[in-house]
């Protein structure tokens, strides 16, 4: 688990750029929920398998905030 909370900013600034590529209406709460619901899905997870979790989250974000 320690390994993954040293992970976690530079999650945090995937899921910020992918979220501001998407839309203008950046909302932190979208952020928080897509940290959060891949901290509790992915606590072993590789880099690799953070950026694909991150890549879904943001394809949510995007449906979101049309």
């Amino acid at each position: 688990m320690k390994a993954f909370v040293n992970k976690m900013p530079l999650l945090r600034n995937w899921i910020n750029y992918g979220i501001s590529k998407v839309s203008r209406d950046t909302s932190n709460n979208c952020i928080d929920e897509c940290k959060n619901n891949i901290e509790e899905n992915c606590g072993d997870c590789t880099l690799t398998e953070l950026k694909v979790m991150t890549a879904l989250c943001i394809e949510e974000a995007k449906c979101n905030h049309r």
